[in-house]
């Protein structure tokens, strides 16, 4: 539980003329000298002085150029609420992750300060350039990970392609044109054209793709076609499997990671509506032997899906090794 300290007038007295030295110093940019000074001030967390203590740290340590330190102070005060909305504390925010190349990051956290505070026109035009800058280097580095995403799949390196599809996912991009002819392209992994695909849709893309997994090709309008999430022959598989939870919720959880890889590993082109039960026969079946050791015999339609499951499950860790 906190206390509630009560300082002795001359102890509060002392403090404020350390106060006014340390924005001495900070005018002064003797930097160094006043965060030495600063931190004998926290120690008493004098509660009238504590927003200028915190505003006197984050000027130090920016002026200091202690970026990581200053990045992790902003998150530890982040819960003073009065702090964060002030041009001291957004600004060494801004500054923090600029100067770590932390591009995402700083394009996210202006957007939404933006919204949030009006800010001097010294501060907005500094914003704005980190902004601008930031934009500008995520948008090269996109371009350097799809000139390598090409190469990994000239070379049918489908690791390299998992890795750096999520790289430039991480980027906030928009789809490059050539996505949607890699839909069609047989040196794509899987996995990865499901990525491009859900990618295509978050882009509300509507152009007509050609899409080719293994044996299987069509004309397809994405976002005429409902995400793995929201696809019905999905949903009305969780349910046919959702008997199993309480028999065996291990089993279950188990059931619920086969069936998103297998998934993945097909779509667009799902099972139909009648294999549901099949599915999850074999789903259950898979799960149990891995898990139990128990296994049973099954009719040749189920043994032909565990065939598929367990081929989806062995090519997606095949992602994943080096």
């Amino acid at each position: 539980m906190k206390r509630n300290v009560t300082y002795l007038p001359h102890v509060k007295q002392d403090a404020v003329e350390k106060l006014e030295k340390i924005e001495r110093l900070l005018q002064e940019e003797q930097y160094k000298d006043a965060l030495f000074l600063i931190k004998k001030l926290e120690k008493l967390q004098i509660e009238p002085i504590t927003n200028r203590v915190i505003r006197g740290k984050l000027l130090a340590l920016y002026g200091l150029e202690k970026w990581q330190s200053l990045e992790r102070y902003c998150e530890e005060i982040s819960s003073h609420f009065s702090i964060t909305k002030t041009e001291d504390y957004i600004i060494a925010y801004g500054a923090s992750l600029f100067y770590q190349a932390q591009y995402e990051e700083v394009i996210n956290y202006i957007e939404e300060k933006l919204d949030e505070i009006e800010l001097s026109p010294v501060s907005l035009k500094q914003l704005e350039q980190w902004y601008d800058a930031s934009k500008e280097e995520v948008t090269n580095e996109a371009k350097t990970l799809m000139t390598k995403f090409k190469h990994a799949i000239i070379s049918e390196n489908e690791t390299a392609q998992w890795q750096l599809f999520h790289q430039w996912k991480k980027l906030g991009q928009p789809p490059p044109e050539m996505f949607e002819i890699l839909l069609a392209e047989k040196a794509v992994n899987p996995f990865v054209k499901t990525k491009i695909i859900e990618s295509l849709q978050d882009g509300n893309n509507e152009q007509e793709v050609i899409v080719k997994k293994f044996d299987q090709e069509a004309f397809i309008i994405l976002t005429e076609i409902p995400p793995i999430a929201e696809h019905p022959i999905y949903i009305q598989t969780l349910k046919a499997l959702s008997n199993i939870e309480q028999k065996n919720p291990t089993v279950y959880t188990f059931t619920l990671e086969l069936l998103q890889r297998y998934i993945e590993y097909v779509y667009p082109f799902l099972y139909k509506k009648d294999e549901i039960y099949i599915v999850a026969e074999a789903l259950e079946a898979i799960a149990t032997e891995h898990l139990t050791g128990e296994s049973t015999t099954h009719e040749k339609a189920v043994k032909n899906k565990i065939t598929q499951i367990v081929t989806s499950n062995e090519a997606y860790f095949r992602l994943f090794l080096t």
